[in-house]
């Protein structure tokens, strides 16, 4: 009678890892299609001449403190972005951001503008004082489920429309000026 080799703890069939190759290479083409959907519309927002602010420059900003002094204020230090230096400069910085903040802010933004920053669904600020924003653009904030503030001063947005968003986005809270 022959004995049977023994298996290896680790040992796996080339099925096996054709399964591990094609689950991790699914996983980095989502990855890099939301890495680059982000870069277009955060250059699409501002190139119509909004801002932008991403979750590092937040976070720094939040945490430093500006003290005025007469006509001069401290500087702050730059913020300095997350990830490895050599590794953003070969794949790009949107794998390493995350957008906190859009500012959209007067008069030539409308509801077409909110097509774009309704996809960047991280972010937790939104500001669009000053535009012609109407109840009707107001459906794409609706996926923006991060949102925790919403400034709408000075927009075309009924009451009615607010009533609407907030009972969309419970957890946001929203500014409203006349």
């Amino acid at each position: 009678m022959t004995d049977k080799p023994k298996r290896r703890w680790l040992q796996f069939s080339l099925r096996t890892l054709f399964v591990v190759v094609t689950v991790f290479c699914v996983w980095m083409g989502i990855i890099a299609k939301q890495a680059r959907d982000q870069k277009q519309a955060v250059e699409m927002i501002r190139d119509m001449g909004g801002m932008v602010l991403y979750q590092y420059q937040v976070d720094q900003f939040q945490s430093s403190r500006v003290i005025l002094v007469t006509d001069k204020t401290t500087d702050l230090p730059f913020p300095r972005p997350p990830g490895p230096e050599w590794l953003r400069r070969i794949v790009g910085d949107e794998y390493f951001f995350t957008v906190a903040s859009i500012y959209l802010d007067g008069p030539h933004f409308t509801d077409a503008s909110l097509l774009v920053a309704g996809q960047l669904t991280d972010a937790k600020f939104l500001r669009l004082d000053n535009t012609q924003i109407t109840d009707a653009g107001l459906v794409n904030v609706k996926g923006l489920t991060n949102l925790q503030m919403l400034s709408l001063g000075t927009t075309q947005v009924t009451e009615e429309g607010v009533k609407q968003l907030q009972q969309s986005l419970p957890n946001c809270r929203i500014h409203r000026s006349p």
